[in-house]
């Protein structure tokens, strides 16, 4: 596989990662170099030790939101790329991750239906960036360790859609490598008790509630109003006939863990062929805004400012919120000569030992010490320039 500027997001702990550096190792031109990109930064260090733990060199580790990636800088033309960057990109979502059941027996007791339409927006979001910083003629993948179809079928026919027909599904196959076709039609479930009454209603055989699971097969179909739109989206659900035909979601490839004794995985292979439509190449609009507030804040009422649409540790005028704004008008505010602190070294600082989460988020921090940024600065190769 030839391989140029790769981008990989979702990136640690690395395995993947170091599996496309170790193609460029073995290429004839080896010009090639990958940016592997994680929300964590924890997870990003990680990836850093189990890069050189491998010495392999030919990559950047950077910890971005995947969906907000800001692109690629060209130090020759001194132009940001924000769009056609990368000639791969691989965009392994987070997941539930109930392709793992062989290794996690949590997956058979937490699994829950709503947390895959928790994370659909999410890798939608984080695929519609991949798919516009990919160059014109390359390749992308999206993968996950889950068997959900709102995990994978419906968000790669909802990233076709929104490409406007800049994206196409590759058919591809290994020889020996046992995979079943994509799903053309499921079905979106929800939870509609709470697990108090999940457990009366399975007990009591006279209970005249609504069944505990909900499950719809269109988004015609009557779904309740606090959920249509908010929790269930139309992306969620498999397009119809018309839009099957041309998306070719058999295509995409499913790996069941007792084909090969593997675990579960999904991946589909997408080729553009063109620019997506938008500025910045952020496709057709999506077909919904999805809230976060999700249907219990829906028509929650706060107690603080009777308003609807957020809870009460959310509201302007909570005492999180309060203290968090007279926080930031005195971060503000110009320090005075006689305090004597210049912000140069962590010595020179006023003690914060006890200072808040939020207190450090709104800016509140110390000055790293001459012994730690040495260290840092010998670790990975920073010149003096680079700002402390």
């Amino acid at each position: 596989m030839e391989l140029f500027p790769c981008f990989i997001r979702c990136a640690a702990p690395g395995s993947k990662t170091s599996q496309i550096l170790e193609t460029l190792t073995v290429s004839d031109t080896q010009d090639g170099f990958v940016v592997a990109n994680d929300a964590s930064e924890k997870r990003g260090y990680m990836l850093v030790h189990q890069l050189l733990r491998l010495g392999l060199l030919s990559a950047v580790v950077t910890c971005h939101q995947g969906q907000d990636f800001p692109g690629l800088y060209d130090p020759t033309t001194q132009h940001l790329h924000t769009t056609n960057a990368f000639d791969r990109v691989l965009c392994d979502v987070p997941c539930t991750g109930d392709g793992t059941l062989r290794k996690n027996e949590n997956i058979w007791r937490h699994w829950h239906v709503g947390d895959g339409l928790t994370l659909h927006p999410i890798q939608l979001e984080i695929a519609m960036r991949g798919a516009a910083l990919l160059k014109v003629g390359g390749t992308m993948v999206y993968s996950t360790c889950s068997f959900n179809p709102i995990e994978n079928e419906a968000v790669v026919a909802e990233l076709i859609r929104r490409s406007d027909g800049a994206l196409r599904l590759v058919e591809v196959a290994l020889p020996g490598l046992k995979h079943r076709q994509g799903l053309t039609t499921w079905q979106v479930g929800w939870q509609s008790k709470t697990k108090a009454k999940k457990q009366r209603h399975i007990t009591a055989n006279d209970d005249p509630t609504p069944p505990i699971m909900a499950w719809y097969r269109s988004f015609s179909e009557d779904i309740p109003a606090d959920l249509r739109g908010y929790r269930l989206t139309r992306s969620m659900f498999p397009p119809d006939e018309q839009d099957g035909n041309v998306v070719h979601l058999e295509r995409c490839l499913r790996f069941v863990p007792h084909d090969q004794n593997t675990g579960g995985f999904f991946v589909a292979v997408l080729e553009k062929v063109a620019p997506l439509p938008g500025a910045d190449e952020q496709g057709l609009p999506a077909y919904e805004v999805h809230s976060e507030l999700g249907p219990k804040c829906y028509r929650y009422v706060c107690r603080l400012c009777n308003q609807p649409g957020h809870h009460i540790q959310d509201c302007s005028l909570s005492k999180k919120s309060l203290d968090k704004a007279a926080l930031n008008a005195a971060s503000s505010l110009p320090l005075s000569p006689e305090s004597g602190y210049t912000g140069a070294h962590e010595e020179d600082a006023p003690s914060n030992e006890n200072a808040t989460a939020d207190e450090v988020s709104a800016g509140v921090l110390k000055a790293l010490p001459p012994s730690v940024w040495g260290t840092l600065q010998d670790f990975y190769g920073l010149p003096d320039a680079f700002p402390s």
